[in-house]
Parts: structure tokens; C-alpha cells; sequence
């Protein structure tokens, strides 16, 4: 397993790449807490496959915020991306 941040992680079942992400899930009632839930967000061939799904759903995430921002502010983050999925397990995005 290949763990890209606190929420999403890489795995394989020997024929594919999984890309996964963790969440809590909110409490049915106020005394409990949320459950760990991981869902699946893709299935890659290839690892370079699976980190540009990773790549995608980070970008889409940033931009769907309800603020509004700058492109250079959207480019900068598209940059973090690319240098962090490179630093952990050395894969070009583009």
C-alpha cells in the first residue's frame, strides 16, 4: 500500500492499481462517532495511471471550493501536486 496523504492511498490486488480514499462518515446520533469508511476512486493499470487519477481528484477538489480564486492560485496547487506524487514514489504526473 502506497500512501499518498491522510485521505488517499494506492493498493493492488496483483492485477490492477486501486486508487482509495478514507473518510469518516457523520454519527446517526450526536453521541457516537463516525465510522472509518474507505471507498474506492479508480482502478488503473498502470501506477502512472493511478496517480494522475490521484492528480485529477485533488485538482477538482481545490477548484470546486466555494471561493473564488486566482488561476496562478489553481497552477501553484497543480504544482504541490505534481512535486509531492513525485516525492513519494517517483512518478511523473505529466
Amino acid at each position: 500500500m502506497i500512501k499518498l496523504d491522510s485521505e488517499y492511498y494506492i493498493s493492488s490486488d496483483g492485477t490492477q492499481y486501486i486508487l482509495n480514499k478514507k473518510y469518516i462518515t457523520q454519527p446517526k446520533q450526536e453521541d457516537k462517532q463516525g465510522k472509518e469508511t474507505i471507498s474506492i476512486e479508480g482502478y488503473y493499470s498502470t501506477l502512472k495511471g493511478c496517480t494522475k487519477g490521484y492528480y485529477d481528484k485533488k485538482i477538482k477538489s481545490f477548484v470546486s471550493t466555494s471561493e473564488e480564486q486566482e488561476f496562478t492560485s489553481i497552477v501553484n496547487y497543480m504544482k504541490e501536486i505534481e512535486d509531492e506524487i513525485d516525492r513519494l514514489i517517483g512518478v511523473k504526473v505529466n
